[in-house]
């Protein structure tokens, strides 16, 4: 009989592994200490799984998943707003600088409309597409293409909705999708088709723009009305032919960035913490029921493991990374 009982716990116990082993998703929030007061405005993975931040006043931060290096030798990356890398690892950063600021690891290189054909010194987004070219949206002076010797410009004279360019994202079939303070551009490499109110788009003001496993095209509309109390707009979801507005709640005010896991989940930042939707249920994320820290998240990234990092622009300040596996 006491063989029998120690036969049925022996199965009992086997069970219970096999059916913990079949469980693949973890969920876990970490915060990283000494990021507190950080102020965060992009993130960036390269090949090797560095997270790079860029942030206001503190440089950027460079962290291996052991050690945070801090790049302060350049005073011009302190302000770095947008950040992209290329395949060879060269970091490329725009921002509350004079041009562009490319970093291979060791040296710094301006480009600015001095010495270099970029059409403006205001960068408020970049890309890189599969040919390794550089998409760069400037703050009046339309889009700049650098392949790396020769840069090429284009403006509303060339089909361009808006010299203002505010975000940038590049589909599969190489299309370039630019947000605008006046609408949605999408340019081919010869033709331009351009978005509008007119279209069915929420607003033309757009924040963020990302483009998901089927070639869904986000958009973050800006709030309807410059100063509180806001008219939020929710987030424009764009299939190629009709748009669709999704709002998730009234907690927050406006979405400042996109991004989008490997599971096709869709994360929004916001000024009252983050929102996940699956394509059916929205989640809020905010300090009270994760390790956020603060409210307003300008940026997000996701890394090689599937983990998602979130930077805020709060008063507290700092990095938060959710395993998300």
């Amino acid at each position: 009989m006491k063989n029998q009982i120690l036969k049925i716990v022996f199965l009992l116990f086997i069970m219970m592994i096999g059916f913990s082993c079949e469980k693949v998703t973890t969920t876990a929030w970490i915060s990283y200490p000494s990021t507190n007061g950080v102020s965060v405005q992009a993130i960036a993975v390269d090949a090797m799984d560095n997270k790079w931040f860029c942030t206001y006043g503190d440089g950027i931060l460079k962290f291996d998943g052991t050690n945070w290096t801090k790049y302060t030798n350049n005073g011009l990356i302190n302000g770095a707003g947008s950040i992209a890398i290329d395949a060879e690892g060269n970091k490329w950063l725009g921002g509350a600088v004079p041009g562009v600021l490319k970093f291979d690891g060791t040296n710094w290189i301006t480009y600015n409309t001095t010495n270099s054909g970029i059409t403006n010194d205001t960068i408020m987004c970049i890309a890189v597409d599969s040919k390794g070219n550089k998409w760069f949206g400037t703050g009046g002076g339309g889009v700049s293409e650098f392949d790396g010797s020769n840069w090429t410009s284009y403006t509303t004279n060339s089909g361009l909705v808006n010299n203002y360019v505010t975000a940038v994202a590049i589909d599969a079939h190489g299309n370039k999708w630019f947000g605008t303070t006046g609408g949605i551009s999408k340019f081919d490499g010869t033709h331009w088709t351009n978005y509008t109110t007119a279209d069915g788009m929420a607003h033309n003001y757009v924040l963020a723009i990302a483009i998901d496993a089927q070639g869904i095209i986000w958009v973050a509309p800006a709030a309807a009305i410059a100063y509180p109390p806001y008219a939020h707009l929710g987030v424009m979801e764009f299939d190629g032919k009709t748009w669709t507005v999704y709002n998730p709640s009234a907690d927050y005010d406006e979405i400042e960035s996109i991004a989008i896991d490997a599971h096709g989940n869709k994360w929004f930042g916001t000024d009252n913490g983050v929102f996940k939707f699956d394509g059916t249920n929205w989640e809020h994320f905010n300090s009270p029921n994760s390790s956020l820290k603060g409210a307003y998240y300008p940026a997000i990234g996701i890394d090689a493991q599937k983990n998602i990092w979130f930077g805020t622009m709060s008063g507290i300040g700092g990095i938060s990374e959710l395993i998300n596996n």
